[in-house]
């Protein structure tokens, strides 16, 4: 099997093709080839996870400030005339002049094949080193040694124990340089125009909290103002949880704390009826830690990710439905879509054309929100805010380097593994986002004036671009860092939800994360990367990634058209099998051809007993807690009585039939790709 730095070496090679068929008069694409090769030579995988990426970041910077810096890997100059990087210099002059001054005939085409050649690799999902590990563990405790601390007590099993919530203000301690906010004062200009912007955000939370409503979780928790046609809101996450091993039931819950019980009682909650309670023993009243690990994203990091107690997942996602379902009757389609995130993409490619919008992209903002803005953000909903500190994990356990167990106590809300985090995250950002725009009455005028020109998607932000720098500064004032190399308020150049456009045009490059077809899921990933390269145009990339393939891996893949829902080789013209094994089925009366493809067959551990039968009955709809008759039998392990395991993936051929090869089919939905099963012969 070829390494992932010899396949991606070939799809840079390929590229350059594609580069060539476009520009056949542009000279220096031989030296280019040269130049990568001797650096994947000497540098390994890390020539295109660590040192070309460097390129797309100093080229993103000269097209928001104008001018192109030349600093770290890969940006030595052309010359001392032609300040350019020496790499792919004839793709740079067409964006930049021999000065490094941005052109004012940029070639998008161009920005485009810059930005697939630097980041080829970058997403490449790699083990960090240990020193890189510790670098990033040490980045989160300082991170948490410098939050805010609340003013509520988040630690107790009790929120507010003296009753102070009314008391709570975003101006406390203004007046005190605390390291991370900024010291205000009063009497300069910036202090009044803060403190303006804080009086609007109080406002603007008020009523958002408020439209938050005072919920019954008894009735939610038996499905009550459920949408129609849903299953019930109380459900557990696909994720791992803290408490429990993999193979363990997560209907046994094993521990229920007291600050949960107080709201979420474990003989409502826990068990479909009282009676059970009388044949199982009463969970520990512990509250377990989360169990913060870090999975393999890029090669500079890990993603940081927390596994949550059973019990506090559980009634996560009941808060998390709740949060989504109020903000659609609320807002609509406005402002937020915590499911969608076309209308951000819309957007961005407005704003390219127009730069009326800014893009924000906010760094570590699950790490930096604090429990002291989330208590001054829904201050005006009481019982909200006593709901969210009854389903927080108090205290995690850093687990990122291997053998090393640390614990400590959060003063974040909530750390990313939590249901939670990205709804909260979306409400918190939303009414930043509003409060640094003019002040109106009601949200129904917030809605009517600005639902065209703000847009919230978790830490992606939109607003107008006049108002760029006053959300900067009301987000650096609660705690929030914006992230500027991914920001983007002066040139053409905006990029929000997995879309970067530049004056119109679509220049988000193909970054896989992986390039192995070692597996059956990595040759799916491929299979699917040389897709997204082909329909890019970048057609010789695509045929040097797929020459990279086995030939036993090729044999039976099938052409398909666009929205084929079949997995193969996408075409523009249309479905292709006469190269493939046909046959007769004389059952159905239809002829058939022979394809590849990769099925995932889920594995199950079975299980007995009531735990048995939540499960069972919490995948049905139509059942709620609290409605299960006392004498209903107990389920055979056939019917639901199961523990989900890791799922298996498996490679082989199956028989389909040609009409569905040949007819392009709209995409399908989330739901309806997960309900079609295929079974190999």
């Amino acid at each position: 099997m070829k390494s992932q730095e010899h396949v991606l070496l070939q799809v840079e090679r390929g590229v350059l093709a594609d580069v060539r068929a476009a520009y056949p008069q542009m000279g220096g694409l031989d030296k280019d080839l040269v130049r990568i090769t001797s650096l994947v030579k000497n540098r390994g995988l890390g020539a295109f996870t660590l040192d070309l990426p460097n390129l797309d970041s100093l080229l993103l910077e000269g097209l928001e400030k104008g001018r192109l810096p030349l600093q770290g890997p890969c940006s030595n100059a052309r010359s001392k005339r032609i300040r350019v990087p020496k790499l792919f210099s004839g793709l740079w002059l067409r964006v930049f002049d021999n000065s490094g001054v941005l052109r004012e005939d940029v070639d998008p085409t161009a920005i485009f094949f810059l930005r697939q050649l630097s980041c080829l690799g970058k997403r490449i999902e790699v083990r960090c080193s240990r020193q890189r590990l510790v670098n990033v563990s040490g980045e989160y405790h300082e991170i948490e040694s410098r939050t805010r601390r609340p003013t509520l007590a988040w630690d107790c099993d009790t929120l507010d124990p003296d009753n102070r919530g009314h008391t709570v203000s975003f101006t406390d301690g203004m007046e005190h340089g605390l390291p991370l906010f900024p010291g205000v004062f009063a009497d300069s200009q910036e202090g009044r125009k803060l403190r303006r912007l804080l009086r609007n955000l109080t406002h603007v939370s008020a009523q958002v909290s408020a439209a938050m409503g005072n919920p019954d979780v008894a009735a939610l928790s038996e499905g009550e103002g459920c949408d129609a046609g849903t299953v019930r809101w109380l459900r557990h996450g696909p994720g791992a949880v803290s408490d429990l091993k993999r193979v363990d039931d997560k209907f046994a819950f094993p521990n229920w704390p007291e600050k949960l019980q107080h709201h979420f009682p474990f003989d409502q909650f826990g068990v479909l009826n009282a009676v059970h309670l009388l044949d199982r023993a009463y969970p520990s009243c512990h509250e377990p830690p989360s169990k913060l690990m870090g999975v393999p994203k890029t090669a500079k990091a890990p993603r940081l990710i927390a596994s949550e107690p059973t019990c506090h997942q559980w009634c996560q996602q009941l808060l998390a439905q709740l949060v989504v379902s109020r903000l659609q009757k609320v807002f609509g389609g406005d402002f937020v879509t915590i499911r969608d995130q076309e209308p951000s993409r819309r957007m961005v490619v407005s704003a390219s054309l127009d730069r009326k919008l800014a893009t924000l992209d906010l760094s570590s903002a699950s790490d930096r929100l604090s429990c002291w803005v989330v208590e001054r953000i829904f201050r005006g909903n009481k019982l909200f805010l006593e709901l969210l500190h009854a389903v927080r994990t108090r205290w995690t356990v850093d687990q990122v380097i291997p053998g090393l167990r640390t614990p400590l106590v959060l003063r974040k809300f909530a750390t990313q593994g939590s249901a939670l985090t990205f709804p909260i995250q979306s409400v918190v950002f939303l009414c930043c986002c509003l409060a640094v725009m003019p002040r109106q009455p009601t949200l129904k005028d917030y809605r009517r004036k600005y639902g065209g020109s703000v847009r919230v998607f978790g830490d992606d932000l939109i607003v107008p671009r006049e108002r760029y720098a006053d959300l900067t500064n009301l987000l650096h004032y609660l705690g929030l860092k914006v992230n500027e190399n991914k920001s983007f308020s002066s040139g053409f150049f905006r990029e929000s939800c997995g879309q970067d456009s530049y004056k119109g045009y679509d220049v988000t490059p193909c970054r896989p994360k992986t390039v192995k077809s070692d597996t059956p899921s990595g040759w799916s990933a491929v299979n699917d990367y040389t897709n997204n390269l082909f329909l890019k145009g970048l057609w010789h990339a695509a045929k040097a990634l797929e020459s990279t393939l086995p030939d036993r891996l090729i044999r039976g893949v099938p052409v398909v058209g666009l929205h084929c829902g079949i997995q193969g080789r996408t075409s523009f013209c249309g479905s292709s099998f006469h190269h493939l094994q046909r046959r007769w089925n004389d059952d159905y009366h239809r002829w058939e051809v022979r394809i590849r493809g990769v099925s995932s067959r889920a594995r199950r551990k079975s299980t007995d007993g009531y735990s048995s039968l939540h499960r069972f009955l919490s995948r049905r709809r139509g059942y709620h807690i609290g409605e299960i008759p006392l004498h209903m039998d107990i389920p055979a392990p056939r019917t639901g009585s199961y523990v989900e395991l890791e799922p298996k993936s498996r490679e082989g051929f199956r028989w389909v039939p040609e009409t569905e090869l040949s007819v392009t089919a709209p995409p399908l939905s989330r739901e309806e790709s997960r309900g079609r099963t295929r079974q190999f012969t």
